[in-house]
């Protein structure tokens, strides 16, 4: 059991007020911080698809749309947003704007995070990796990925398992002559990615209904058990709803891009090491330029960045991994 599923009973049961507490002073301090931060955003509502959804302007004029809070985030931020004027069926919208658009995910290998990743829940499992703090790296390794991986206004960028592309919408704002393409499995999550890509009006952002496989044009049923909680291998993401989703590969991308791509980032619940596969059919100088992707997720009791790094090796790529088995790859 977590520490928040932990936490959670205990001051529903017995403490709340001290035990939300000591649970937000203690592991979400730097979560609660820049949630005080949105004092004075415009929180509203508005249906898409026929969810009545929670939509949230900030004092830039970017505007985000996202699910409603769950209990326990109701629970924890009880009388937080009271104070900042912000409406609690807001909280899940407002937590995932810091973990997924100011910090995402295609930006760890330079992005950089103040406090101890003991402090940093609610965050993700590649903010725990970030290559600028991770200690197997030398101080030469982390400017090389720093470099390789900061991004440059006229890149090409896929973004595969958006989901209600926030990262997506952080990259399209980075590139006054580049693309973005995301690829994202859950149909929901698809429909409010696009409306998000519409309301901020990214021309230079498409989107594709799909998910991501060693080979296109399949059908293939994934399990669903969360909003953002679903996978084909049905190890990791077990029980929940089935839907069948047709596929797409790392070639069909590049094809609808008509040029290798200059940032791969595969965030898609242990699918990564097919994607991966399926880049052999690639040319050499049609192979992504680098690749962002996780390999903590195991098959057949084995993590797939052990497989997913001989892989990437014999396609010619340098790689750098976290002792937590995050893969940074890049062909020089």
């Amino acid at each position: 059991m977590t520490i928040f599923s932990h936490t959670a009973s205990f001051f529903r049961s017995l403490c709340p007020h001290a035990c939300r507490t000591v649970f937000l002073s203690r592991y979400a301090p730097i979560m609660t911080e820049k949630l005080r931060t949105l004092n004075g955003c415009k929180c509203s509502t508005i249906e898409i698809n026929g969810l009545l959804l929670p939509q949230l302007t900030l004092s830039n004029g970017i505007i985000l749309v996202g699910y409603p809070s769950t209990t326990k985030e109701r629970e924890l931020f009880k009388g937080l947003f009271e104070k900042i004027g912000l409406m609690e069926s807001h909280i899940s919208l407002c937590i995932d704007y810091f973990t997924r658009f100011k910090h995402p995910h295609m930006a760890v290998g330079f992005d950089e995070i103040n406090g101890s990743t003991k402090k940093r829940r609610f965050f993700h499992p590649q903010h725990y990796n970030l290559a600028q703090e991770c200690s197997t790296f030398s101080a030469e390794l982390k400017k090389t990925i720093r470099k390789k991986f900061t991004f440059e206004k006229d890149w090409i960028v896929v973004d595969v398992g958006a989901y209600l592309g926030y990262g997506s919408l952080w990259a399209a704002s980075r590139l006054s002559n580049g693309r973005v393409l995301s690829v994202e499995a859950v149909e929901e999550n698809f429909v409010i990615a696009d409306s998000i890509r519409q309301f901020n009006s990214k021309d230079n952002w498409t989107l594709l209904n799909a998910a991501i496989w060693h080979t296109a044009d399949e059908v293939v049923e994934i399990s669903r058990t969360d909003r953002q909680a679903n996978a084909i291998d049905r190890s990791v993401v077990k029980g929940g709803v089935t839907q069948q989703v047709k596929t797409t590969s790392i070639p069909a991308l590049t094809e609808i891009c008509g040029k290798s791509i200059d940032l791969l980032s595969l965030t898609v619940n242990g699918a990564e090491l097919e994607a991966i596969e399926g880049m052999n059919a690639l040319k050499k100088n049609e192979l992504p330029k680098r690749v962002l992707t996780p390999g903590w997720y195991k098959k057949d009791g084995v993590v797939r960045a052990d497989m997913i790094e001989p892989l990437l090796s014999d396609m010619g790529y340098v790689i750098a991994r976290t002792p937590g088995n995050f893969i940074y790859a890049w062909i020089n």
